[in-house]
This record gives structure tokens, sequence and C-alpha cells, in this order.
């Protein structure tokens, strides 16, 4: 990508759902979303294998896919300073007996606050620490895993694996069998916990196990040809300080001088992981008023050369030449989306 291209990239999990069937009513949609709509009728379509969202990034920042080390650059994009330390992402879940599996459900459902993160956090260090092992707590739902000796393991992002069966999910790699002893006894220590304890009798569910992803360190370097990132996620914020690249938090703004810009944005991921179809909705309104109607202005201006969208197993791809193909006639978002 040369550096002054014009170019916009935006990664959207959750465009097109899957959703419930209300979301296809006329009533549940307040008002037509024009900019939306064209977009979505006259981008060039490309079905793709549907890949995890650290896949992507690590594609897009000229990074090996096998395992982007998640839990290095996001402690990078916290503010914090890596080292040459081994890091892992240790998500506080939630774990749910269903006959002979457990259902894994992430931070969204457990509530947890600050203070919560952090006694639990230290409930499990002081086991951890004759491993030479260490929890850093970020926030309530972002727990970082500091090791000093390399860390061998293959693994799968949380987002990938929220609300599914975790034993389809397990660590792989040399380290792996290691890896999961440690995990049990932490579901063990977790669940006597006394902060758990107290969220129990106050009718909130139990914090009972941790899942270890984005095992690595901070790799010397990463590339792209970014100008301007935004994104909330640290991972994405890390890479940004790593490739050089300017970062802003979302909601993104931006002019011609700040391509080629990439936009992460898993907002509307997160209203459907939730369950929150009008969250969804509300979210994907105001993409239409702050992120594509500009981006089609732009488009028609000639100050943007190509728009790219990624979702789940589809990139939209719209090129000046493709806002002016007329007989793409727009449809109603239902049209567009996938229940």
């Amino acid at each position: 990508m040369s550096a002054t291209a014009s170019v916009v990239h935006i990664l959207l999990p959750g465009l097109r759902g899957p959703l419930p069937p209300e979301a296809g009513d006329d009533g549940f949609w307040p008002r037509r979303l024009p900019a939306t709509e064209r977009l979505l009728a006259r981008a060039r379509r490309l079905e793709r294998t549907a890949r995890h969202l650290d896949e992507q990034l690590a594609e897009l920042f000229l990074l090996p896919l096998d395992e982007l080390p998640a839990g290095a650059l996001g402690w990078l994009g916290e503010g914090k300073d890596p080292g040459q330390s081994y890091w892992l992402r240790a998500d506080p879940v939630q774990l749910v007996a269903d006959r002979d599996k457990l259902l894994l459900f992430g931070a969204e459902t457990l509530a947890l606050t600050l203070d919560e993160a952090c006694a639990l956090a230290e409930v499990c260090n002081q086991f951890l620490d004759q491993d030479g092992l260490k929890l850093h707590v970020a926030a309530p739902d972002r727990w970082y895993l500091q090791a000093e000796e390399p860390i061998r393991l293959r693994t799968v992002p949380l987002a990938a694996v929220a609300g599914r069966y975790l034993q389809e999910f397990l660590p792989g790699g040399e380290d792996a069998a290691r890896w999961l002893g440690l995990s049990t006894e932490l579901q063990m220590l977790l669940h006597q916990a006394p902060p758990n304890a107290a969220r129990e009798a106050a009718g909130l569910p139990r914090v009972n196990g941790l899942w270890f992803w984005g095992a690595g360190t901070l790799p010397a370097e990463a590339a792209g040809g970014w100008r301007l990132v935004a994104a909330d996620d640290p991972v994405v914020r890390g890479l940004a300080q790593l490739s050089g690249a300017m970062w802003q938090p979302l909601p993104a703004s931006f002019g011609p001088q700040a391509m080629p810009c990439l936009i992460v944005d898993t907002r509307l991921l997160q209203a459907l992981r939730r369950g929150d179809l009008e969250r969804w909705r509300n979210e994907l309104i105001g993409l239409e008023e702050r992120l594509f109607a500009p981006l089609l202005q732009c488009l028609r201006r000639r100050e943007l050369a190509r728009l790219i969208i990624d979702t789940e197993g589809l990139r939209l791809t719209l090129d000046r030449k493709d806002v002016s193909r007329f007989w793409r006639r727009p449809q109603p978002i239902q049209h567009y989306l996938e229940f």
C-alpha cells in the first residue's frame, strides 16, 4: 500500500448479524439508512473464509498469522512497557456446566467491578508467584499474565470462544498440557475465593475461570503503511504504536491528510454477543451518520479512492466509479442482513 494512498479500510464484525427475525420488520427501523444501503448495494462483494479479528490484524500489519501476541501488544496499548517478557491475555470468564461440557461466557455476563477484579487477581497471584507468573488487571475484563520463560501455546481469542463449548477451543502447542493444568488449578482456586463468595451472596455469577490467549513477546516492528488507526481495542492501539501510525479512539474522524486509514470497530459485535438488539441497531444508525455518509461524500468528491469493509466472511470494496452505478438500486437495510 502506498503511504499516500487515499484508502479507508474498516474491520466491522457484526455488520450483517446474524440477527433475530424481528430485526427484519419495518417497524424495528425508525428510518432508512441511505448511505449504508447505498454502500451495501454498490460495493463489489468478495466472499471469504471467516477469520478471527486477530488473524485479520496480523495480515494488515504484516505479522505472522499463526499467533498474534495480543498479550504483549495489548499491554503496550494500555500504555505499559512489555519489555522482554512473555505475555498472555488471561481474561476472567464464567464457565457453565451443560451436561458433560462447559459453556464459556465472557465478562459481559459478569458485571465485574475493578475492585473485584483486582481482589480476584491478587488471590490468583499468591498461587502464581511460585511459578514466576504474575497477573495484571488493566480493566475488569482485561487481564494480562506476565512470564519470564517462553510460552509455547497456540490459542484462540476469547471473542471466538464466548458463548460456545470451551472443549472445542483448548490450546495446543508444546506447553499445552502445563497450561491446561494451570487453568484447572485456577478454576478451583477461584471457586473458593472470598470475592466470589460475596458475589454469589449478592446474586451475581462467580468468576470461575481465566481464558488464556494471545501468547508471545512484543514484535520488533509492525508495518502496513497506515497513517491513522482508529480503534478502542488496546491490541490495535499497540499495533498502531509499533507501526508508527497515529492513533485515535472511536468514533473515528479523519480527512484526506489522514489516509491510508484503518478503523477497527467491534461495537456491533459486542451488542450481538450481549443479545442487545436495540443497541446493535443504534450503533448501526450511528455508523450511518458519522462514518458511512461522510465516506460516500469523500468518494463522490474524489477525496477517497477506495473504501474497504471487512465483516464476517465478506469483503466489500467501493471505488469512486462504483458509487455511480445507479442500476444497483439500494434496498432497505433488512435486505442485506442475515437472520
